[in-house]
């Protein structure tokens, strides 16, 4: 077998692994000009607590990939799991100026777009980022965070569709 046959092989078989990973959902947002722009991600994760930190991934091809480079400041709005119909608006289907005529959307005083339903609401500062593959990491210090929800339920994507979380065990 080739070395590019194996590659491929293994990009498959990498794709449908990760299809069997569930992950959460949120959408990153940022302000480019004043505009709002977002996306739907699930690579995302918190990094350090001192400082407290997450990164989320971001397509090198995505639209809104300038304006967090621009701006070094996200919003990441945690989904819970009556907000899956928002998800249909940030996937890449609409424009950035229609992704945010839909649903309940505020600003914080930097004027970043935030989802007032979300689950949780994290603010932060972009301090790296790291080119890797088709993708930019970049990591945030978070300086706000906004969550008014006692009971986390939050919109899960896996196999290619949403789900939500059971509780096996008691907390």
């Amino acid at each position: 077998m080739s070395g590019k046959t194996r590659a491929i092989g293994c990009m498959d078989a990498f794709k449908q692994a990760m299809r069997g990973v569930a992950g959460t959902v949120a959408i990153v947002t940022a302000s480019e000009d004043g505009q709002p722009v977002g996306m739907a991600a699930t690579s995302f994760c918190s990094v350090s607590m001192e400082p407290p930190s997450l990164l989320v991934c971001v397509n090198k091809a995505a639209s809104m990939l300038q304006a967090m480079r621009q701006s070094r400041r996200l919003c990441l709005n945690i989904l819970q799991s009556d907000n899956h119909a928002v998800c249909s608006y940030f996937g890449g289907q609409y424009a950035q100026e229609e992704r945010f005529k839909f649903h309940a959307w505020s600003a914080t005083a930097e004027g970043l777009p935030f989802l007032k339903d979300a689950q949780a609401v994290v603010v932060g500062t972009i301090v790296e980022e790291i080119p890797h593959g088709t993708h930019t990491v970049f990591i945030a210090n978070v300086e706000d965070v906004y969550s008014d929800h006692p009971s986390p339920d939050p919109l899960l994507y896996v196999n290619g569709g949403y789900a939500k979380a059971v509780c096996l065990t008691a907390a």
